[in-house]
């Protein structure tokens, strides 16, 4: 299933997004705000995160960002992945850094909470970003979801403790 906005396509990830993953992931900005993408980041790990999201075993509801203007460039991923303690979904997304500021995240973030609620039926949609991450905090804030907790996180591949704000959106009720 695919996804259409306003200057944006959501799709499937492919084999053939290796390159462009790994290039945009192997950044240190874009890493570091992530818990899950390791620096160096790879071709390898890129075919390593393909093979695991490829074919909807992983539990997750992945899709690759493009940008329609950029001549359907590769830009970032986002995804619905089964949450670390809650039982709902949790909302997760990386954007590459040529193309921070844009807007492409919140416009992502907005579609596939919409998927989530109206084509998968959740009721509720966690996320979680680091304290210090204002950018992925306000695309959150932007579309609506509200903070639940704090919460101190030990990753040693990513400084030690973190401080990780987690956020929630309930399903509008018609």
């Amino acid at each position: 299933m695919a996804i259409a906005t306003k200057s944006l396509w959501l799709r499937p990830p492919s084999r053939d997004d290796v390159g462009s993953i790994a290039a945009l992931a192997s950044e240190w900005e874009v890493a570091k705000q992530t818990e899950r993408i390791p620096h160096p980041y790879t071709a390898i790990d890129a075919q390593r995160w393909l093979d695991s999201v490829i074919g909807g075993n992983s539990g997750e509801t992945v899709f690759v960002v493009e940008a329609t203007g950029e001549r359907q460039s590769v830009v970032g991923a986002i995804g619905l992945g089964p949450a670390r303690i809650e039982e709902e979904q949790e909302l997760g997304f990386w954007i590459g850094k040529p193309y921070w500021g844009r807007g492409f995240a919140t416009e992502a973030a907005s579609a596939v909470v919409h998927f989530g609620f109206e084509e998968l039926g959740l009721q509720q949609i966690v996320a979680g970003t680091f304290r210090e991450n204002r950018a992925s905090r306000r695309v959150l804030e932007k579309i609506v979801f509200h903070e639940t907790a704090l919460a101190s996180v030990n990753w040693p591949h990513r400084g030690g403790h973190r401080q990780i704000q987690r956020y929630a959106i309930a399903r509008m009720q018609k």
